[in-house]
C-alpha cells in the first residue's frame, strides 16, 4: 500500500477512536447523571481540563481534519493514478520510468564478469551523447533535414508527435528521457498495457494539463494480447486535456508495419517519423571514455552504435550465461531468435510450435522455461500473456544451431506457421524475412500459400506483384502488374499498391496510366515522396519537364536527403537550360551519393554548357 493511502487508514482510524470515545463520554455521563452521581469529585476536574485547553483540542482536531482531508485526496489521486502505466511531470521523469537501471562508470563500479545476479536491462550511465535524427519518411509539417533533441522539443511544443525507428542498441529510448524529461509545464503519461480500459474518473487527474503521451516501443501496444484501446484512449485525453502529443519509439520493418496496422487511426496522428544519426567516431570514444572503458579507435568498427559500447560488458556476461543454459531454454532462445531475424512477434503460439517442429522439443514447460529465462535477465518477465525478450541480449548473445543460421531455418518457418495457418506470419516472414534478402522465389512461394488459404488478401496480392518484379522486372511486368490491381480491387485505398502500379506503368512507357496511378497514391499519402519522385519521372519522360521539376522539388520538400529526386531534379534543369540550378542540383546528388556515375555525367554536361556559354560571350 503506497505510503499516503497507509496514513489515510491510520487517519480513518484514529477517528473512528475518536468518535467512539466521544460516544462513550456521552454515555457515561448520562448513566452518572440518570444515578444523580453529578458530584463524583473526578468529573468535575476532567471538565474543569477540558474546558482550560478547549483552544489546543480544537486547533489538534481541525490538523486532524485537515490532515485526513489531503491524505484521503492524495490516495483517491495514487488510486487514479496507478491506472496508468505512468503519470507524472515532465520534469520529475525518472530513468527507471523508461526501464533503465542507473549505472557508475564500469571501473567505478567494479563490474565482475565472472559475478552472476541480476543485470541492468538498460544501463543508464551519467555520460551522454546528444543525438541527431532525420527524416524516415516526413510528415507534411517536416521542415527540418535534421533534427537536434532542442529541435524535437520544439516539434512537441508545437503540437506535432514523432517516433524515433530503428533497432536495438541505437539509442532511442535514452535520446527519448533526455527529450522528454526536460519538458517543463509537460505531464508524461503512459497507458497501462495490462489493466485494460481506464476509467473516465482517472481522466480527471489530467485536466486542462498539457500531455506528452510516452509510448516506448509503440509496437506493443499494437498486439492482441494488449488490453488498451490507443484510439479509444486518445479520445478520452482529448476531453480532457489542453493538449496532448505522442513522443514514441519503435522498431523499423514489421514491427513498425503491425502497429501502423492495427492501430491505424492513432499513428495517423504522429507526425514525423524519424531515424537517428550514425555516433561518430569521436563521439563513441568520448562516450566510452566516460563510462570507464578503454577505449581503441582501431577497434571502432566493432562497436556500430552508442548502444552496443554501453552494453559491450554486460553481453560479455550473458554470452557465458546462455552457455550454462540447460538445452530446452537454449532452444528457446534459439526459436526467439529465429523469429527475431524476421521479425516476427513471439507469441506464445509461434513458439511453441516452432519448438516442437524446427526444435524436436515437443515436452518443453514452455511458461517454465519462460520464467526461467527472465530470472537470467534474456527477457522480461512474462505479463499479460505478453513475451517480450530483450533483443539486444537475443541478437548479441545466443549462439544459433552449431553449422546454421537462422536463415537456413526459414524454409521450416514456413511450415510451421502454414501448418498454423498464421496468415500474418507468413506475410511478415515473406515481406521482412525474404524480400528484404532479395529471396524473391520463396517469398513468392509463401505468398501463394497465404493466397490459397485466404484468396481475397490484399496484402499477399501486393506482396506477390514485387516478389514478381524481383524475380524479372521487364519480362514478367505484365504478371506484377495484375498482381497490384487485384489488390487494388480488393482495397481500394491501397496507397502503397497504387504507387507500384505506376512503376510497373512507367516502365512498360504508359507514362499517362502511370500518372494516373501515381495521382490516385498521392491522393491516399499526399507525404509519400517516392510518389512525388516517380510521377515526377513520368513527367520527365514524356518531355514535360516544368511540371516534372516542381514535382521532384516537392518530394525534396518532404526527404531531403531523397537522392532519386535531387538527381532527377538536375536531369529536368538540363533540359530548361538551367545549368547553373543544375549543376548546383548534381552537387547535392554527389554529396549524398559520390559512387553515383549519372551524377557526375550530369554535371559534366551542367559544366560543359556553361563553358561554352562563356567562350561565347567572351567572343
Amino acid at each position: 500500500m503506497p505510503p499516503v493511502c497507509a496514513l489515510y487508514q491510520f487517519l480513518k482510524w484514529l477517528w473512528g477512536a475518536i468518535v467512539l470515545a466521544l460516544g462513550l463520554g456521552l454515555i457515561v455521563n448520562g448513566v452518572f447523571a440518570w444515578l444523580e452521581i453529578a458530584r463524583m469529585p473526578l468529573l468535575p476536574k476532567a471538565l474543569s481540563l477540558l474546558r482550560a485547553y478547549a483552544l489546543w483540542e480544537l486547533i489538534v482536531i481541525a490538523a486532524l481534519l485537515l490532515a485526513t482531508l489531503w491524505a484521503g485526496w492524495a490516495c483517491r489521486k495514487r488510486r487514479l493514478s496507478d491506472y496508468f502505466a505512468l503519470c507524472k511531470l515532465a520534469k520529475k521523469l525518472h530513468p527507471r520510468n523508461l526501464e533503465f537501471a542507473e549505472a557508475q562508470p564500469i571501473k567505478a563500479q567494479g563490474l565482475d564478469l565472472g559475478k552472476e545476479g541480476r543485470l541492468c536491462h538498460r544501463p543508464f550511465y551519467p555520460t551522454y551523447i546528444p543525438r541527431r535524427a532525420s527524416d524516415y519518411r516526413p510528415g507534411a509539417k517536416a521542415s527540418h533535414s535534421i533534427y537536434t533533441e532542442e529541435t524535437l522539443r520544439q516539434v512537441l511544443r508545437d503540437g506535432d508527435s514523432f517516433v524515433l525507428l530503428g533497432q536495438p542498441l541505437e539509442g532511442k529510448s535514452r535520446t527519448l528521457y533526455q527529450v522528454v524529461s526536460q519538458m517543463n509545464g509537460y505531464t508524461v503519461v503512459t497507458p497501462s498495457r495490462e489493466k485494460g480500459e481506464i476509467p473516465d474518473n482517472a481522466f480527471s487527474l489530467l485536466k486542462g494539463r498539457r500531455i506528452i503521451l510516452l509510448l516506448d516501443d509503440l509496437d506493443t501496444y499494437a498486439i492482441q494480447d494488449s488490453r488498451i484501446d490507443m484510439a479509444k484512449f486518445s479520445r478520452k485525453l482529448s476531453t480532457v486535456s489542453e493538449s496532448w502529443v505522442v513522443a514514441s519509439t519503435c522498431r523499423g520493418g514489421r514491427a513498425f508495419k503491425d502497429a501502423q496496422t492495427h492501430l491505424e487511426r492513432f499513428c495517423e496522428g504522429i507526425d514525423l517519423e524519424l531515424i537517428l544519426l550514425s555516433a561518430t567516431p569521436d563521439e563513441k570514444g568520448e562516450l566510452a571514455t566516460g563510462i570507464g572503458k578503454t577505449w581503441d579507435r582501431a577497434e571502432e568498427a566493432q562497436y556500430p552504435t552508442l548502444g552496443s559500447i554501453v552494453i559491450a560488458d554486460y553481453l560479455r556476461i550473458m554470452r557465458r550465461r546462455f552457455q550454462t543454459l540447460p538445452g530446452e531454454q537454449q532452444d528457446t532462445l534459439r526459436a526467439l531468435l529465429l523469429l527475431d531475424t524476421t521479425t516476427l512477434r513471439p507469441t506464445r503460439q509461434r513458439l511453441q510450435a516452432i519448438l516442437d517442429h524446427i526444435f524436436q522439443r515437443p515436452q518443453l514447460r514452455l511458461d517454465d522455461c519462460l520464467d526461467a529465462l527472465a530470472d537470467r535477465d534474456f527477457l522480461q518477465k512474462p505479463a499479460g500473456g505478453v513475451i517480450q525478450p530483450e533483443p539486444a541480449y537475443i541478437q548479441n548473445a545466443v549462439e544459433y544451431t552449431e553449422g546454421r543460421s537462422p536463415e537456413d531455418d526459414f524454409r521450416a518457418l514456413i511450415g510451421v506457421l502454414t501448418g498454423l495457418e498464421d496468415i500474418d506470419g507468413l506475410l511478415g516472414l515473406a515481406t521482412d524475412g525474404l524480400l528484404s534478402r532479395e529471396r524473391f522465389k520463396e517469398a513468392l512461394e509463401i505468398f501463394r500459400q497465404v493466397l490459397d488459404l485466404k484468396p481475397a488478401n490484399p496484402e499477399a496480392w501486393h506482396g506477390r506483384g514485387l516478389a514478381i518484379l524481383g524475380l524479372d522486372k521487364h519480362a514478367k511486368a505484365k504478371e506484377a502488374l495484375a498482381s497490384f490491381e487485384k489488390a487494388i480491387e480488393l482495397r481500394p485505398a491501397y496507397s502503397e499498391a497504387w504507387h507500384h502500379k505506376g512503376d510497373v506503368l512507367l516502365e512498360m512507357g504508359r507514362y499517362e496510366e502511370a500518372l494516373a496511378s501515381f495521382d490516385k497514391a498521392i491522393d491516399l499519402r499526399p507525404t509519400h515522396p517516392e510518389t512525388w519522385g516517380d510521377k515526377g519521372d513520368a513527367l520527365l519522360r514524356l518531355g514535360r519537364f516544368d511540371e516534372a521539376l516542381i514535382l521532384f522539388e516537392k518530394a525534396i520538400e518532404l526527404r531531403p536527403t531523397h537522392r532519386g529526386a535531387w538527381f532527377n531534379k538536375s536531369a529536368a534543369l538540363l533540359a530548361l537550360s538551367r545549368y547553373e540550378e543544375a549543376l548546383a542540383a548534381c552537387e547535392k546528388v554527389i554529396d549524398l551519393n559520390p559512387t553515383l556515375w549519372g551524377a557526375w555525367h550530369h554535371k559534366g554536361a551542367a559544366l560543359q554548357e556553361l563553358v561554352g556559354h562563356a567562350a561565347n560571350n567572351w567572343n
